[in-house]
């Protein structure tokens, strides 16, 4: 009750925002993916960056580049990050690819979930660069489970 009391400060949007950002992007591909029919391949690359992002927080242990500025572990990479990008990417390429401003929306929102990363002192640039690269990554996998066969691949276009 008392946090409901106390103003929020500047940064305290900002992360409530990137909150937000980091579930309603993917979420919003989630939902373009499904009417499209591409959903198991979004599903592909969502999960594929969680294994990899929760991969490194866990493999890199107590290493210094795994150490968040707050003091925390397990710092490397930015999940928020990760999520972010990965759903602005898979929105703007595969559901705003005909309205360039709405994607280059997507991708500033992408952006602020980082920053907001960085200004909340949870993650450094570092980290968070890190988290971006691997939700990009992640919109390359493919993943077919037609005629009773599994099939992953990747693939990106540039």
């Amino acid at each position: 009750m008392a946090s409901l009391a106390t103003p929020l400060q500047a940064g305290d949007t900002l992360t409530k925002t990137g909150d937000v950002l980091q579930i309603l992007l993917p979420a919003m591909a989630e939902i373009c993916a499904i009417r499209q029919g591409t959903g198991t391949e979004f599903a592909a690359g969502f999960v594929t960056s969680e294994i990899v992002t929760h991969g490194l927080k866990a493999g890199l242990g107590n290493t210094a580049i795994n150490q968040r500025p707050d003091g925390g572990g397990h710092g490397m990479p930015s999940g928020h990050t990760a999520m972010a990008v990965f759903g602005a990417i898979s929105l703007a390429r595969k559901c705003l690819h005909d309205k360039p401003v709405l994607g280059a929306i997507a991708y500033g929102a992408a952006a602020v979930v980082a920053a907001s990363r960085v200004d909340a002192h949870k993650h450094t640039a570092g980290q968070v660069a890190a988290g971006a690269l691997v939700g990009y990554l992640a919109n390359g996998v493919t993943a077919d489970f037609s005629s009773g066969r599994v099939a992953l691949g990747y693939s990106m276009t540039f």
